[in-house]
């Protein structure tokens, strides 16, 4: 996080947004280290406004065309063009790994199964993998796409995975896509088991609904 806590890093500007950060990470490269090439390998977005007129922009790194995972670029900017912060951590010089994808994305999806607990084989791709990343889908509700990791012993090709094991259990992982290892994997369901008063509506309901006791699972 790059901020100043007494004001802003940068005074006013008629620019776009945008080009008011970009100008201003080019111009502390020692800070960042980012050069033209590295910064012509971000890709914007995100670009919200809030309430207060506040502009939230991010920026995606990639090479080759394929996304690096945790290395983006953050930035808040005023209505009149002053930067909040600068956060993020794209790598410098970044460049897709010299050995190309070994394990395929439906590979992939059968690793994260099996790193589940479950036996599976590599599921039925539903279409052709799609640009640079392979992005593929799957029988089954699963979906894969190649992206880039950095690790301690430099930058991964991997698969990142969304695999729809059970109800309860539908994880994002990352396989490295030489070895098949699974890298990371989250449950993205949480299950709560709760009791409460609900207020039935529908067309046709009393006016104001009904209320009515009712369990729910909420993920």
């Amino acid at each position: 996080v790059v901020a100043r806590l007494d004001g802003f890093l940068t005074g006013p500007s008629a620019d776009d947004a945008d080009a008011i950060v970009l100008d201003y990470v080019r111009a502390q490269e020692t800070v960042f280290g980012l050069d033209d090439d590295d910064l012509r390998g971000l890709r914007l977005v995100r670009d919200e406004t809030d309430a207060f007129g506040v502009r939230h922009l991010l920026w995606a790194q990639e090479a080759g065309g394929i996304r690096a995972v945790a290395n983006d670029l953050r930035a808040s900017v005023t209505a009149d063009g002053r930067i909040l912060n600068v956060l993020g951590s794209p790598i410098p010089d970044l460049e897709l790994p010299a050995d190309g994808a070994a394990v395929s994305g439906g590979e992939a999806v059968a690793a994260t199964f099996r790193h589940a607990g479950r036996a599976m084989a590599a599921p039925r791709a539903l279409n052709a993998p799609r640009g640079a990343a392979r992005t593929t889908r799957f029988t089954g509700g699963h979906g894969a796409s190649l992206v880039l990791v950095a690790t301690g012993r430099g930058v991964k090709l991997a698969w990142r995975v969304t695999t729809d094991v059970d109800s309860d259990e539908v994880y994002t992982s990352l396989v490295d896509a030489t070895s098949g290892e699974v890298l990371a994997s989250v449950n993205k369901v949480e299950d709560v088991d709760a009791t409460g008063e609900a207020w039935e509506y529908y067309p046709g309901a009393a006016s104001g609904g009904t209320a009515a006791l009712a369990n729910w699972t909420a993920a």
